[in-house]
């Protein structure tokens, strides 16, 4: 199907475009937000720029065609066999050491030799780039001495810092075709993971028929011995870049390249907007996520997550994106990790640390998160719904009222965290007693009123920092003349109803931005259970409500409140009507 009939039929509003072939097809910064590609064939297609919320790509298969793959294969073959005949030459020049007369002669190519022997064994334990920066500064400073003693006029140090500027040369030589090498290899290992050891044999094979040809034209023995090497070490180079796919961070480098190649043609997100996609047993290898927002995305089970492009997202770390595909995380650790807006739902967590990590946003919904460590984790509109958390450590959480916490099973949870070697067996246990658990319902009741608290606190700060400005010091407001259980329950109301009507209404331009706060304005008014809740956000401060809903459109519905708060506005024929009806009118 082309993407014109896509678009054509989604504008009809068709939304079901479960396995159809679509590769190579464009959708740049078309908005397909809620379309079903399940099971489609996405292979090169670009979705750059594209909106694609709550878009299923349940068992889609995306990344290069199979066209792509090919010719992918092939250029990186045959370069790979010229930085393979650059080892030959390399292992060549080397072993006419042994052939030297000249004392000064032997001397470069041994300081070369020694040179190139660290190079290769700082690669296989730093990684090349590393390698290559150590071994560099090495002979740059060895060169520096030299060349001193050169100045002062002692005697051959001239002819030895000839040999390490000769060493220099030769280390970057060798290191420039083992990243090429172990980069090819890693490229071809992620586009087709099934002839990658073809891939290197075969390069191996092509390399010796090569020089063989060379040798039977130079000296045959020695010629024989420096491919004997060559092929050697483009071996042991593959192996490199086969390290680098599986996510060994001393190859890091390797990996990024690699990934950077091979989602070159593939199929493209960056810049997306996939907030609540779903890729549910989707093969994903070959694809570009940079700058894509990937908020509450689901990766559950996907293949080839490793071979992505990720950019700066949490799937630029492997424990994450080991998580995301398999949902078990249980006792291992996360502390400090930005998991802004990752889809968690139903994981097992159990005893996993969590310790200062941003979860803002996250899809923790049915996830077993018995035992873990929330000790200064952001929970700010993190959806916890039907999660456990029986005995869970909740330090200076900071979970909001914008955390969802409807139906959380938790029999009690510790207030404290007393670190592994403090003797408190019960850092603040809530309820207290030991032969106590909360009831159904009393833990949502407990967190809901330790935020009421802290809500008030804050209100209070905020008008005794306004009114130090002033010079003044107020008394805070008698308890009883805020119903900040009602104004809580009532903000808490309000962002349920913007999240349920927002997926329905574009906000591309201020007209759409009213016509949502309209929309949100009517569901208050019509809906019988409101009447109470539009009186308890009439007595919140509406910058305070601003602070609170921290969204663009939120500037139009707290114009609503403050209508609210204004007294019934007469009409020229002498009647009166609602100011908030009135308000509602002139946003429609």
């Amino acid at each position: 199907m082309k993407a014109r009939q896509v678009l054509k039929l989604y504008a009809k509003g068709r939304r079901d475009f479960q396995g159809q072939n679509l590769r190579g097809q464009s959708f740049k910064n078309q908005n397909l937000s809620g379309a079903d590609f399940s099971y489609a064939d996405i292979r090169g297609a670009n979705f750059r720029g594209a909106v694609l919320k709550n878009t299923k790509f349940r068992g889609a298969k995306a990344g290069l065609h199979r066209v792509g793959a090919t010719v992918w294969v092939t250029l990186l073959w045959l370069l790979s066999v010229v930085a393979g005949l650059g080892w030959v030459l390399a292992g060549y020049g080397l072993l006419l050491v042994f052939n030297l007369s000249s004392a000064e002669d032997t001397l470069v190519l041994w300081i070369a030799l020694i040179s190139g022997a660290a190079f290769l064994a700082l690669a296989l334990r730093r990684g090349i780039g590393a390698s290559l920066k150590a071994v560099g500064t090495a002979l740059a400073v060895a060169g520096l001495g030299v060349t001193v003693g050169a100045i002062a006029g002692l005697a051959g140090v001239a002819t030895v810092a000839g040999a390490f500027a000769v060493a220099g040369a030769f280390v970057g030589f060798t290191g420039a075709l083992a990243f090429v090498l172990a980069v090819a290899f890693a490229v071809a290992t992620t586009v087709a993971r099934s002839v990658a050891v073809t891939f290197s044999l075969a390069r191996v094979a092509a390399v010796a028929m090569i020089s063989g040809a060379i040798a039977l034209y130079i000296s045959g023995p020695l010629a024989l011995v420096a491919i004997a090497i060559a092929s050697g070490l483009t071996l042991l180079f593959d192996a490199i870049g086969r390290r680098a796919v599986r996510g060994d961070p001393q190859h890091i480098r390797i990996r990024n390249t690699a990934t950077l190649l091979a989602a070159t043609g593939g199929t493209c997100f960056r810049g997306a907007n996939l907030t609540d996609a779903d890729f549910t047993n989707a093969v994903l290898q070959d694809v570009d996520l940079q700058w894509a927002i990937l908020t509450r995305t689901c990766w559950l089970k996907t293949k080839g997550l490793d071979s992505v492009r990720p950019g700066t997202s949490y799937l630029a770390d492997p424990r994450i994106r080991s998580l995301v595909r398999t949902g078990r995380g249980a006792g291992e650790s996360f502390d400090g990790a930005d998991l802004r807006g990752v889809n968690l739902q139903g994981a097992n967590l159990l005893g996993a640390s969590f310790i200062g990590t941003d979860l803002n946003l996250a899809d923790l919904r049915g996830a077993n998160l018995l035992g873990a460590k929330l000790v200064r984790t952001r929970l700010d509109r993190a959806d916890l719904g039907g999660a456990i958390l029986t005995g869970a450590y909740v330090e200076d959480w900071g979970i909001t009222l914008k955390t969802q916490l409807r139906e959380v099973r938790c029999d009690y949870i510790f207030m404290r965290f007393p670190g592994e070697d403090s003797p408190d067996r019960n850092p603040r246990r809530q309820p207290p007693d030991w032969n106590q658990n909360f009831e159904a319902g009393e833990f949502v009741g407990f967190i809901f009123a330790q935020l009421r608290d802290r809500w008030y606190q804050n209100l209070y700060h905020s008008l005794l920092q306004k009114a130090n400005l002033r010079g003044e010091v107020p008394a805070p407001p008698p308890a009883d003349t805020i119903d900040l259980d009602h104004q809580a329950e009532a903000i808490a109301a309000l962002e349920r109803i913007i999240e349920a009507v927002e997926p329905s209404h574009p906000m591309t331009c201020t007209s759409e931005q009213m016509q949502l706060a309209a929309a949100v304005i009517r569901e208050l008014e019509t809906d019988p259970q409101n009447p109470d809740r539009i009186e308890s956000l009439r007595a919140i401060d509406p910058d305070r409500l601003l602070d609170v809903l921290d969204r663009p459109v939120a500037i139009f519905i707290v114009t609503a409140i403050r209508h609210w708060q204004s007294p019934p506005v007469s009409s020229q024929g002498g009647g009166s009507r609602e100011s908030g009806v009135g308000h509602r009118d002139a946003l429609e």
